[in-house]
């Protein structure tokens, strides 16, 4: 399992978590090309919102599932972290590095549309 922190800044914080999650499963080229749908759940608690994805690597022949928690301190100001786990094969476990770059797609989508949507990213 690997973890990253992030913060965002700026006035439509409380959208960036349903634009994740439209974002996510429609960036999984496997899935886009065979017309598969990624599973993708959002669930919002209010004040913590968490997006959970599901994606197919063929290089482990395995799902890594992506977690990215959403925990909003005001109206201008998310603290997001965000966790994949997954994939492990074999005797000695191995992912073969895709629970990394699971990790950095989703840091890649999530930085891409919070400063889209003009908010300011940082890393915690």
């Amino acid at each position: 399992m690997m973890t990253f922190r992030l913060l965002a800044k700026g006035p439509r914080t409380r959208e960036l978590p349903r634009a994740v999650q439209a974002a996510l499963p429609r960036r999984n080229i496997l899935f886009r090309q065979l017309g598969v749908h990624a599973p993708c759940e959002l669930f919002d608690y209010q004040s913590v919102v968490i997006v959970v994805c599901e994606q197919y690597f063929i290089r482990i022949k395995s799902q890594i599932v992506l977690t990215v928690v959403f925990s909003f301190e005001n109206d201008h100001t998310c603290s997001i972290r965000l966790i994949s786990g997954g994939g492990q094969k074999g005797a000695v476990m191995l992912d073969w590095g895709a629970e990394e770059n699971a990790l950095d797609r989703g840091i890649k989508i999530i930085r891409d549309l919070a400063r889209s949507m003009g908010m300011e990213v940082e890393t915690q």
